[in-house]
């Protein structure tokens, strides 16, 4: 299962498509987005907003029940 997003110019749903579906990488980008709106407060907010909450559900969807995400080659407890 492995489908990264694509992103055009800018953060609307629908300028991303799903290429790949990574927790990993989704939460590398939530991490960044947390940051940068943190540092930039009033940029692009309800875009922004939208994107750390759908990473949030999507990364809380992933996980297994045990606790654990699995990641292409192995699970991560």
């Amino acid at each position: 299962m492995t489908t990264p997003l694509v992103m055009g110019g800018d953060l609307s749903s629908e300028s991303i498509k799903p290429i790949d579906r990574c927790v990993e990488c989704t939460s590398s980008v939530l991490q960044a987005l947390v940051t940068f709106r943190d540092l930039c407060p009033g940029y692009r907010k309800d875009e922004i907003e939208n994107c750390v909450k759908n990473a949030t559900k999507f990364i809380e969807n992933e996980q297994q029940p045990d606790g654990s995400w699995y990641l292409e080659l192995s699970f991560i407890k």
